[in-house]
């Protein structure tokens, strides 16, 4: 308990993955490593096939690999590392004949590293430190994004990130599900944002360039896309990203409400800020959707007399004394955060 930040860093150990079809260089390499083994956890592998296996069942932070193999070559192994296990960084050990295949593979972007044999275990050393500390910013990157992506799932409304041509980044889920019904927006092969009017679709690429592009970011743009039924159209805004960013320049955040959609209200959370019962949490899940005492008495299974002993019962405990202002204080609070199915 008493450990500080730096040595708990220090515990976590890079895993490196050794890859060569001579035994006796995986010998060499598990007797040299011996001096790492407080940093590194080291595992070995004759054949980029065996490799695989073992990345399959533990991922590893660095794979060292030999060029020249029979079977799975060794730039064969690192694409399909890439392609698996992106996070992983990847050092080639080649001949000085394969210098100019090495050097063209540096230049693909696919390999952190080569080294020509036979090489200073030293400076393979420092290459493997090297790459397992851009292995750890990459996952620590990769774990950021999934948490924010988790936090946006959440939110009670479509969000698009798109740039400054309407090309989307990024999607939650309610932008995906809107997506999908293919009432109103959709996403093209060419990755566009496009709504379902070309008149709309047009005005929508006009804010999203001038937001995007507008130095400084301006304060944002409405729009509003019609909808052949007849009911109330989708309301959209169009915002950029804060000021001089450096994380999304000429980038931004599409965000669309669909007014005729009840939102979705946890019971469980109203119950917990409330202290409501499971019965007066339930009617008012019912009520904020419909916002009618009677339809939402019916949906929740109890007569108009009992619901309005129990609105009661809620207006006291809310502190309110008017559906309007009730409703209003659950749209306000985190109950709007329900699991969207």
């Amino acid at each position: 308990m008493g450990q500080s930040a730096q040595t708990k860093v220090k515990l976590m150990k890079s895993k490196v993955l050794f890859v060569d079809d001579e035994q006796m260089i995986l010998d060499v390499h598990r007797r040299q490593a011996r001096s790492f083994r407080e940093e590194w956890d080291t595992r070995f592998a004759l054949s980029g096939e065996i490799a695989l296996k073992l990345l399959s069942e533990e991922p590893a932070d660095v794979v060292v690999s030999d060029l020249q193999m029979p079977g799975m070559k060794g730039l064969e192994l690192v694409a399909k590392i890439k392609k698996r296990f992106p996070n992983t960084q990847c050092i080639i050990l080649t001949g000085t004949a394969d210098m100019q295949t090495a050097i063209d593979t540096i230049n693909q972007g696919d390999v952190f590293r080569f080294y020509v044999k036979p090489s200073a275990f030293a400076d393979l050393a420092a290459g493997i430190s090297d790459a397992a500390a851009i292995a750890s910013a990459a996952l620590g990157e990769s774990q950021t994004s999934n948490i924010g992506r988790v936090a946006l799932d959440s939110m009670p409304f479509a969000v698009f990130v798109v740039s400054v041509d309407a090309e989307v980044l990024f999607t939650n889920a309610i932008a995906q599900a809107l997506v999908e019904r293919k009432e109103c927006l959709s996403i093209g092969h060419d990755r566009v944002l496009r709504v379902s009017r070309p008149s709309e679709t047009l005005s929508l690429h006009l804010a999203i360039a001038n937001v995007a592009a507008s130095v400084p970011p301006t304060k944002g743009q409405a729009l509003h896309f019609e909808r052949t039924s007849g009911e109330r159209p989708y309301y959209c805004a169009v915002q950029p990203f804060p000021e001089k960013s450096v994380v999304a320049p000429m980038q931004a955040s599409v965000y669309v409400t669909d007014p005729e959609k009840a939102p979705l209200v946890s019971p469980e959370i109203l119950s917990g800020l409330f202290d409501l019962t499971t019965s007066e949490s339930k009617l008012l899940v019912h009520l904020v959707a419909s916002g009618k005492l009677e339809q939402a008495a019916e949906d929740a299974g109890l007569t108009v007399s009992t619901a309005r002993t129990y609105l009661k019962q809620i207006f006291s405990k809310t502190d309110t004394g008017r559906q309007g202002e009730l409703i209003q204080m659950v749209l306000l609070s985190p109950a709007i955060f329900a699991k969207h199915d």
